[in-house]
């Protein structure tokens, strides 16, 4: 007759399903920050435009609902929100806007409760590589 399974067996079961979610946890739990529009490394002065970051999880998945903070620092530099929650494909966005009295900026993106974080400076010329709009393309 079948008795199941004995204590040793139970404990190398145990011991094998906590090593698998030790190991599968930190997979689930890390996100990866990356911005897909963003401004130009050199702008105008006053110049402003969308500042659009990704979230994304396990295997490169978006991780839409959780919430991105936005700052900027340096002198005449703002975003505006300072906080947005992600969508369905990851992505949150903001408005960056600097002013004229502002000679650098940068702009910062952080997922509240992880570490990951992705940061944009910016250098504010009136010379000729100045940009007064956003990069139309997406980076990556």
């Amino acid at each position: 007759p079948a008795r199941g399974f004995s204590v040793v067996e139970l404990l190398i079961v145990l011991v094998i399903v906590v090593i698998l979610v030790a190991i599968a946890i930190p997979q689930f739990g890390r996100v990866q920050l990356r911005p897909v529009v963003a401004p130009d490394s050199v702008v105008a002065p006053n110049a402003s435009g969308p500042l659009t970051v990704r979230v994304t999880g396990w295997r490169g998945r978006p991780v839409p609902g959780v919430t991105v903070r936005f700052e900027a620092t340096g002198r005449g530099g703002a975003v505006t929100p300072t906080s947005a929650v992600t969508d369905s494909a990851g992505r949150a966005t903001t408005t960056w806007i600097v002013r004229d009295s502002s000679t650098s900026a940068v702009f910062a993106a952080a997922v509240q409760g992880q570490r990951s974080r992705v940061a944009l400076p910016v250098r504010v010329s009136l010379g000729r590589g100045a940009s007064t709009a956003p990069a139309a393309a997406p980076r990556r």
